[in-house]
């Protein structure tokens, strides 16, 4: 029973007012004290019976307060019945607003479309964040001017804080350079008519092709637990400097470049980092599918069908070697029937390979946080 008046009802019913049986007389004509006016019999039920209880063990049976047991004895003395809860109900508040306007201020602040961080996903699955440019203040001050209700800014942000779990992120670091573009075009407000409409078109066949990729990584991510396919994913992290010392004559020195790759299997949701330094390696695509190649000979595959996902970078994987690469698996070493390579949209990849760096960043700045050690003692 969560309502307090069922509470109270079911409370009341287990009180049972009797008579004064005895009263004694009074001292002197001009003792002025209260004369008990009923008697109170306390109970509870166990197996069909009514067991009959001193007022102490029904308190704390029912872990309720004698100040309660109080207002339901004056009201079963008084009225005849278990009182009603009247909190909330008067109106001496006539600045408080309707749920109606508060339900609109909950809509408002969903119309913005959080979404989900891509780097911490994992860590923070419940969290949602607003673009960085965006403000608790801005918001409120276009709720305002769009419904033309004045309602506070601290209930506006109040409602935000406590009904959200909504988060205002860093600007966008990695955002798709053809998407800025399309921004940048329609923000100006002299392109009207037919070539505004052209720019639309284009940005809208390009965020459907972005969305299609991610549909098609979803169907594979599916079949691939399902065991159906073996789906793997790969791609570098950003370069690290060695040392890694956040004091002023390093970054004017020539620091030696760690380069980290990874590669990311969708079934398991297990990844594997190589790392190495640019004296014993490069970046191209030979040594991208030697990494792939080593992969797959340390891995037991249960399917013969294998889907590739990376990003179109020339000098890396969209290339004459990585095609040969796929030649040389399906024909001549025959670890495969099938391989599908599929790139996606440019500025859209988001690979699960961006979470898994994500957590080596966050490792990097807490040991750097702790310890102040460089960071190529991590590794």
């Amino acid at each position: 029973m969560t309502d307090k008046n069922e509470q109270d009802a079911h409370l009341s019913g287990l009180i049972q007012i009797k008579r004064v049986s005895r009263r004694r007389p009074r001292e002197t004509p001009d003792d002025k004290r209260k004369t008990k006016c009923a008697s109170f019999c306390y109970s509870v039920r166990s197996g069909g019976k009514h067991i009959i209880l001193c007022q102490d063990a029904f308190v704390k049976i029912h872990s309720i307060t004698p100040a309660r047991i109080r207002r339901l004895q004056n009201s079963l003395v008084t009225v005849g019945k278990s009182p009603r809860d009247k909190r909330g109900l008067h109106s001496n508040r006539p600045n408080k607003f309707c749920n109606e306007v508060i339900f609109l201020t909950e809509a408002h602040i969903m119309s913005f479309q959080p979404r989900q961080s891509h780097y911490s996903i994992r860590k923070n699955p419940n969290i949602y964040y607003l673009p960085g440019e965006l403000s608790i203040k801005d918001m409120h001050s276009m709720f305002v001017s769009e419904y033309k209700i004045n309602i506070p800014y601290k209930i506006y942000w109040h409602t935000f804080k406590n009904k959200f779990s909504i988060k205002f992120g860093y600007p966008r670091s990695d955002t798709c350079a053809e998407c800025d573009s399309y921004a940048q075009k329609l923000n100006n407000k002299e392109l009207m008519g037919e070539e505004r409409k052209n720019i639309e078109t284009q940005k809208e066949l390009h965020l459907r092709k972005a969305e299609a990729f991610f549909d098609l990584r979803r169907k594979y991510k599916a079949k691939a637990q399902a065991g159906e396919i073996e789906c793997l994913t790969f791609d570098y992290m950003q370069n690290l400097p060695l040392p890694h010392i956040p004091t002023n004559p390093v970054f004017y020195a020539r620091q030696l470049w760690y380069y980290i790759f990874g590669v990311h299997n969708v079934a398991t949701n297990e990844a594997a980092i190589y790392t190495y330094s640019e004296g014993t390696a490069k970046k191209g695509c030979n040594d991208i599918t030697s990494m792939i190649l080593h992969y797959i000979n340390n891995h037991n595959f249960t399917s013969r069908n294998l889907v590739l996902i990376s990003d179109g970078c020339p000098g890396q994987n969209k290339n004459y070697i990585m095609l040969h690469f796929i030649y040389f698996l399906v024909h001549v070493l025959k670890l495969f029937d099938e391989i599908l390579y599929i790139y996606p949209i440019r500025g859209h990849s988001y690979l699960p390979n961006d979470q898994d760096f994500a957590l080596i960043e966050t490792k990097k700045n807490d040991v750097q946080k702790e310890s102040k050690f460089p960071m190529s003692e991590m590794f």
